[in-house]
C-alpha cells in the first residue's frame, strides 16, 4: 500500500506541476515582454522576501507531519485529532506573527528597490496582496488539513486542488498581463485564487476525515519541535532564496530578471525532484515508525542510488540545452550566460537531488534538534561566499557560494545519518559515496563542453531544440543507468520494484 500511494502521489503531482511549469514559461515571457525586465525582477524579489517572512512558520508543518506518522499508520485517530487541533491553534498564532513581520517588510522594501512614484506604489500594493494571499491558509484551516493528508500518504488530494487552482489562476494571469500590463492586477488575481483554494480544501477535508469534527483534547507538542526546525527553515531559504536579494542589492533588477529566467527552469526541475523525493519521504516516515533498521537501511541505499540517477538525468540535459532554450524563449542575447555559469546552476540541481536522500533520512527520523546548528553553518557559508564573490563574478559568484555549501551540507548530513540512524555504516562512507557521485558529474560536464557548444551554435529554432533534446534525453537516461550500475548497483532493485508494480497492474486487468 505504501508503494502504491507513493506512486499515486508522484503521478498526480508531476502531471499537474508539468502543466503549471509550461504555463509558467509563457507567464515569464509575457512579464518580460509586456511589463518589462525591471518589473519582472521586482516580482521575483517580492516572492523571495515573502519566503523569508514566512520563516515564522518555523517548520511547524514538518513537525506536525512527523508527529502524525505513527497515529495515522496505526489508525489512532484520538491522538491524530489532538495533534490536528493543536496545529490549527498554533498556525493562527504564527499567522499573527507573520502579519507583523509582513508589515515590517513593507516598511523596509522601498529602501532596497530603485522604483519611485507610481511604479513604487504598484510594487508595494502588489507586495501586500501577495503576502495576504499566503496568510489566508494560516488563519483558516488548510495548513493543518494538509499535514493530515500528507502523513496519511494522500498528498495527491490537497495537491490536486492547489495545482488545478494555480493552473486556472496562471491562465487568467496570462490574459491579464497582455490586456492590463500591470503587476497589481496579477496580485489581485493571485489573492482571489487563494481564497477559492482555501474554501475547496475545507470541504474536501471535512468529507475525507469526518472524525476531525469532534475534538476531545489538544496536543501542541509539535510546537517544541518547531523551535529546532526554525534553524532548518533559515538554512533552506538562505541556500536557495538569498541569491536574488543579493543580486538586487549588488547589481540591478535587470540582472535579477536574467538570473530568474534560468532559476525558473532550475526551480521547475528541482521542484519535480522534490515532489518525487518528498512523496517517498512520507513513506519513509511510516516505515521508520514500523520497520527494523536492517530493512530501512536496504531501502535507503536504493533511494540514495535513485537520487543519484535522478540528478544525472535532469542536470546533464540542463548543461547541454539551457543556454539555447533561454535564447529562443526570451529572444534576448543579454539573457544568455556563459557555459561555466550554466554548469554551476546544473551542479546545484544535481546536488539538490543527492542531498534530498540525506534530508529524507534525517527529517523522517525527527533529528531536527541534533542538526540545527549544522544547518545554520551551511547557511552562513553560503551567504558569506555569495556576498564576497557577487561584486566581481555576479551571478556566477552567488551560484559558487551555493555549490561550496553543498560539500559542507553533504559532509555533516552523512555524519549525522551514520551516528543516529544507520549505525552499521562508517561515518565517512556515505560522504565518500557522495563525492564519488560528484566526481562523475564533474567529469561529464567537462566532456560535454564541446557537445553543448555544438548544440548552442547549430540549433536555430525552438522546434529544432525540441527535436534535438528528446533523443538526447533518451541517450542520457540510458548512459546514466549504466553509470549507476557501475558506481551504485542498488539502482537495479529500484527499477525491479517499479517493474513488479506494473506487472501486478497488468495481471489485475487481465483477470478482470
Amino acid at each position: 500500500m505504501r508503494t502504491k500511494n507513493v506512486i499515486k502521489n508522484i503521478i498526480v503531482e508531476l502531471l499537474l506541476y508539468t502543466v503549471i511549469g509550461i504555463v509558467g514559461f509563457f507567464k515569464i515571457k509575457f512579464f518580460i515582454t509586456y511589463i518589462g525586465s525591471e518589473m519582472n525582477g521586482y516580482f521575483q524579489v517580492i516572492n523571495n522576501i515573502v519566503t523569508y517572512v514566512f520563516l515564522a512558520e518555523a517548520g511547524l508543518t514538518s513537525g506536525v507531519i512527523y508527529k502524525l506518522y505513527k497515529p495515522m499508520a496505526t489508525k489512532n485517530y484520538d491522538d491524530a485529532k489532538a495533534l490536528y487541533k493543536g496545529a490549527k491553534r498554533i498556525f493562527r498564532i504564527i499567522g499573527a506573527v507573520v502579519l507583523g513581520l509582513s508589515i515590517l517588510a513593507l516598511i523596509v522594501f522601498p529602501f532596497i528597490v530603485d522604483a519611485t512614484g507610481k511604479d513604487l506604489f504598484i510594487v508595494m500594493l502588489s507586495f501586500a496582496l501577495i503576502i495576504a494571499s499566503c496568510l489566508i491558509s494560516y488563519f483558516a484551516c488548510s495548513q493543518a488539513y494538509n499535514a493530515v493528508f500528507f502523513s496519511d500518504q494522500k498528498k495527491y488530494i490537497p495537491v490536486s486542488i492547489s495545482n488545478v487552482t494555480k493552473i486556472v489562476c496562471d491562465l487568467i494571469c496570462l490574459g491579464a498581463i497582455f490586456y492590463f500590463r500591470n503587476l497589481l492586477v496579477i496580485a489581485i488575481i493571485m489573492f482571489a485564487s487563494k481564497v477559492i483554494e482555501e474554501i475547496i480544501i475545507y470541504f474536501v477535508a471535512r468529507k475525507e476525515y469526518p472524525w476531525l469534527k469532534n475534538f476531545t483534547r489538544v496536543d501542541t507538542s509539535a510546537e517544541k519541535m518547531s523551535k529546532d526546525l526554525i534553524t532548518h527553515q533559515v538554512a533552506t531559504v538562505a541556500g536557495s532564496n538569498i541569491d536574488q536579494i543579493i543580486l538586487l542589492i549588488s547589481k540591478s533588477a535587470t540582472v535579477v530578471s536574467i538570473y530568474a529566467s534560468y532559476n525558473y527552469i532550475y526551480t521547475f526541475i528541482s521542484t519535480v525532484i522534490n515532489k518525487i523525493t518528498n512523496n517517498i519521504s512520507h513513506s519513509f516516515g511510516n516505515m521508520f515508525a514500523l520497520e527494523k533498521e536492517d530493512k530501512s537501511l536496504g531501502v535507503f541505499k536504493e533511494y540514495f542510488a535513485f537520487c543519484f540517477f535522478l540528478g544525472l538525468i535532469v542536470a546533464i540535459p540542463f548543461v547541454i540545452s539551457s543556454r539555447s532554450f533561454i535564447y529562443f524563449w526570451i529572444e534576448n542575447k543579454e539573457y544568455v550566460l556563459s557555459y561555466v555559469t550554466v554548469c554551476l546552476f546544473a551542479f546545484n540541481l544535481f546536488g539538490s537531488s543527492l542531498i534530498g536522500s540525506l534530508i529524507t533520512a534525517i527529517n523522517t527520523n525527527g533529528l531536527f534538534k541534533e542538526t540545527k546548528y549544522f544547518a545554520l553553518l551551511n547557511a552562513v557559508v553560503n551567504l558569506v561566499i555569495s556576498c564576497l564573490l557577487v561584486s566581481k563574478f555576479g551571478i556566477a559568484g552567488v551560484l559558487f557560494g551555493t555549490c561550496f555549501a553543498f560539500f559542507v551540507n553533504a559532509f555533516w548530513r552523512s555524519i549525522v545519518i551514520a551516528k543516529y540512524i544507520f549505525k552499521k555504516i562508517s561515518k565517512l562512507k556515505l560522504f565518500i559515496n557522495c563525492m564519488k557521485f560528484v566526481l562523475v558529474f564533474v567529469v561529464l560536464t567537462i566532456v560535454l563542453g564541446p557537445v553543448e557548444n555544438y548544440f548552442y551554435t547549430n540549433v536555430h529554432s525552438m522546434l529544432q531544440w525540441f527535436m534535438f533534446i528528446i533523443p538526447i534525453e533518451i541517450v542520457i537516461v540510458v548512459i546514466s543507468y549504466l553509470i549507476c550500475l557501475v558506481v551504485s548497483p542498488e539502482i537495479k532493485n529500484v527499477f525491479a520494484r517499479f517493474v513488479n508494480i506494473v506487472k501486478k497492474k497488468v495481471d489485475v486487468r487481465k483477470e478482470k
